[in-house]
């Protein structure tokens, strides 16, 4: 019996569905909104209807491949491409901080402890997490080297809408 894989391009325009991880786009979005702009999903070659789009962070210096033979870099005939996890969902609030936690908590208890301080915290976090989640968009445009795709975006895992 054989089977026969999906056909596969180095046209990146073949994509019609991005399939990503519930858990990678909230952590990615997350990161992102704490300043780590350099966290993205990314999508690799070979291209083909339905893709991976996987948490990556981007190294400050993004070279193209080293070739164990030459030692020279050879660049692949068909990039990766990085998409910001911002294009995942519709609008966020701001997240919260550590600092904000510690003014509502000193307007709201008269003594607090750190333990009080740390689970209220967690506790805003995973608030912030709900309301990113009830967002994510079904559908995204992203930036290629040439061009934009609009692809329709399957989660996998979390809690669907």
């Amino acid at each position: 019996m054989t089977s026969s894989s999906p056909p596969t391009s180095s046209d990146p325009t073949v994509i019609e569905v991005l399939i990503a991880r519930h858990d990678d786009v909230l952590t990615a979005i997350e990161s992102y909104n704490r300043g780590n702009k350099q966290t993205v999903l990314r999508v690799t070659p070979p291209f083909a209807v339905r893709m991976r789009a996987r948490i990556h962070r981007i190294l400050p210096n993004n070279d193209p491949e080293i070739s164990l033979d030459s030692g020279e870099a050879t660049p692949e005939p068909t990039s990766p491409i990085n998409i910001s996890p911002v294009a995942f969902v519709d609008s966020t609030r701001p997240i919260p901080t550590v600092d904000d936690i510690e003014d509502q908590l000193r307007h709201t208890a008269a003594d607090h402890s750190i333990n009080q301080h740390h689970e209220t915290y967690q506790a805003a976090i995973e608030s912030w997490r709900e309301d990113v989640a009830k967002n994510l968009c079904e559908s995204i445009t992203f930036d290629t080297a040439t061009q934009q795709i609009a692809a329709n975006v399957s989660y996998l895992g979390g809690v669907q809408k």
